[in-house]
Order: C-alpha cells, then structure tokens, then sequence
C-alpha cells in the first residue's frame, strides 16, 4: 500500500489547477455579465469536477480502466469528501467554536487527502 510521492504531487498539480480553473471560470461569467453569482458558481463546480475528475484519470492516475465504473465512484467520492467538509466546518465553528479560517484551511487538507485516497486506493484503482 506504498504510495508515490510523485503520484501525490500530480494530485496537488491537479487540484490547484482545477481551483484556478473554478475561480476564472466564475470571474469570467460575472465579468462579461453572463449569469448571477449562484449560477456563475454552479457551472463553475461542474466545469471543475469534469476537469478534475478527467485531469486525475489522465494525469494523476494513469488509468485505463472503463470509465462507466469510475464516473460513479468519482461522483460517490465527491459526495463523500462534500459531506465531510460540510460536518466538519459545522462541528468545529459552530458547535466547539473554532476560527473559521484555521477550520477551513484545516478541513481543506482532511478531505483534500480523504479524495486522494479513496481516488487512489478505490476510484482509479488498477483492476
């Protein structure tokens, strides 16, 4: 169960990618005054969880597994990492009253690394 390092930082590569993508992605629909800011957000997320989710077949993981099987746990895992983040920015500002920006850089490095290992060990994993 010997993790890469390279393999991790074409994870890290991907996923600052993909935020720069989601951030031009909506300061372009609300620059030119194409959608409102919900909208502009939705679109965004999906552009990026299609660049994320190709970026890290691609790129990261190298797979060449089918892609039917993978789309579904990769959605699985978004679900996951989502509700992770959402119960715990809950549980530490609102119930034990933690900073919020020290809870949010925190939270983003346990489901960052939530997604790399279920991407790693489940999503992308060579059958």
């Amino acid at each position: 169960m010997k993790v890469h390092s390279s393999l991790v930082i074409r994870y890290a590569i991907v996923g600052v990618a993909n935020t720069l993508l989601y951030g031009l992605a909506i300061w372009l629909f609300l620059h030119l005054n194409l959608f409102p800011l919900p909208v502009s957000s939705t679109i965004a997320f999906l552009f990026s969880m299609i660049f994320q989710y190709l970026s890290n077949r691609a790129f990261t993981f190298r797979s060449r597994n089918p892609m039917a099987s993978e789309v579904k746990k990769y959605l699985v895992t978004s679900v996951i990492t989502y509700v992770l983040s959402s119960s715990l920015i809950w549980l530490f500002v609102d119930r034990l009253n933690a900073p919020p920006s020290l809870t949010a850089a925190a939270v983003a490095g346990i489901t960052a690394t939530t997604g790399f290992l279920l991407s790693h060990f489940w999503v992308f994993r060579q059958c």
